[in-house]
């Protein structure tokens, strides 16, 4: 089973992401620290790698049922946002302006919690 300190890690994890990110977009945008912007745009990339060690290795101490649910919601998510990447790139030859490409993580998120709930009720 997946031990107490892997399930507070992620969202901690998760959340220290967040707060860089949006710390990055105020302090960079408003040019607060000039010469900064480059490490200030990559520092969320130190709590995301973190997120991604502890998904994995979470994956690993689960038993096989729930390996099986995650693997189905993962493929999913993935689906999903192939879906979504392969419909923006359509509409980028009818000339139609995209969107940020930050909202395909909110798409992945999303798709992977219905993808939890679809596969758990298979599994039920």
């Amino acid at each position: 089973t997946v031990t107490g300190v892997q399930t507070c890690a992620l969202p901690i994890f998760m959340l220290a992401y967040v707060v860089l990110v949006m710390a990055a977009v105020f302090i960079v945008r408003r040019g607060l620290l000039p010469g900064w912007e480059l490490p200030l745009a990559l520092l969320p990339l130190i709590p995301g790698v973190l997120v991604v060690f502890t998904v994995v290795n979470s994956l690993r101490l689960m038993d096989e049922l729930e390996q099986r649910i995650q693997m189905e919601a993962f493929g999913f998510a993935f689906g999903i946002t192939i879906l979504a990447l392969l419909t923006e790139s359509l509409l980028g030859i009818a000339d139609l302006e995209s969107g940020d490409p930050g909202v395909y993580l909110l798409y992945m998120a999303t798709a992977w919690l219905l993808g939890q709930l679809i596969a758990r009720r298979r599994y039920q």
